[in-house]
């Protein structure tokens, strides 16, 4: 993997945008065919601890290098200018999209719904290193790319086009099943049965960010640094979400009852209102404090309807939730 990651780091250097789509697009390649084995793909048995953390353990190792590349292309490449990259990244995430295959009677269901498990990771990892770079623009495109998810439950008539983002996160792909009353948090490991409600449902969460601490925080200053913009794409995902679900309501829910969204894993430290957030020098504040007062390209670049009020309205909601989830 250290020969492909220099190699990659060569070919940017060079701009040879044809060698770099033709190794990613190769490794994209092999982690498809290592996670689409015919055991994976004919499981119907039920979940327990023992074959969810198989599973889980065989997605995260088979996807870390395509992960990595990905992360070295666009910390070490001109994403904003050159187009190759972005449709060699587009290239991966819609490969993989098209690759998740299942059996959806039995318990199929379930084990169709973890195998995009490794696009979560991708889509994570990908959002949060454009967040670090402030690629706006081709990060609005890559949480609206369009994925289509056949409606949770015993009824899989009805498909729901929704963006990637809305189906990609950990609440979602880990809670959100209500298929046969079984959700695959609680046999993840590290799972604790006696902590809250919501605090055990953020085992994903917390999995998933101790699996990026080993290899994508050295592409950050640090680890702190990698930390806050972990919670920052948690945290922008969460409002991202929450306007998608307000503007395609016909009138706004009653904010007494709120609505839903994802919440992150430190949910608790930016409960508050923007102007009193717990942590007042976190990128998250920074990140709310210029959104609000149209100071960075965030909604130049398209979220949020390209209006201010819309992105207000979200915030408003979110927070809402926030506040509820904390009990303030």
């Amino acid at each position: 993997m250290e020969t492909t990651k220099e190699l990659l780091k060569e070919y940017i250097v060079k701009n040879n945008h044809i060698k770099i789509d033709e190794l990613i697009c190769s490794i994209t390649d092999k982690l498809i065919d290592n996670i689409s084995n015919k055991d994976l793909l004919s499981m119907k048995e039920h979940p327990n601890q023992d074959n969810i953390k198989r599973v889980v353990e065989l997605y995260e190792v088979n996807s870390e290098s395509i992960i990595e590349l990905i992360a070295i292309l666009i910390k070490y490449g001109d994403i904003k200018n050159n187009l190759h990259y972005q449709e060699t990244i587009e290239e991966v995430f819609d490969k993989l999209i098209k690759s998740r295959k299942n059996e959806t009677d039995g318990f199929g269901y379930i084990w169709k719904h973890l195998s995009n498990y490794p696009l979560l990771l991708l889509s994570y990892s990908t959002n949060i290193m454009l967040l670090k770079k402030n690629e706006y623009k081709f990060l609005y495109k890559m949480m609206n790319l369009r994925y289509k998810q056949r409606s949770v439950g015993y009824d899989f008539t009805e498909s729901l086009d929704i963006t990637l983002p809305e189906a990609m996160n950990c609440y979602h792909l880990f809670n959100d099943i209500n298929y046969m009353n079984v959700d695959i948090y609680q046999y993840l490991p590290d799972s604790d049965a006696n902590k809250s409600d919501i605090q055990k449902r953020l085992v994903a969460n917390n999995r998933v960010y101790k699996y990026f601490s080993s290899f994508l925080a050295h592409y950050f200053t640090n680890e702190n640094d990698f930390s806050e913009y972990f919670d920052l794409y948690e945290y922008f995902l969460g409002l991202f979400f929450m306007d998608k679900r307000l503007t395609r309501s016909e009138k706004p829910p009653d904010r007494k009852l709120g609505t839903f969204a994802p919440y992150g894993r430190r949910y608790w430290m930016y409960s508050e209102s923007g102007r009193y957030f717990s942590y007042k020098d976190s990128i998250v504040y920074n990140f709310v404090q210029e959104t609000v007062n149209l100071n960075n390209d965030v909604i130049q670049s398209g979220f949020f309807g390209s209006e201010k009020e819309e992105f207000n309205l979200a915030y408003e909601y979110y927070i809402d939730l926030l506040r509820r989830l904390t009990g303030y």
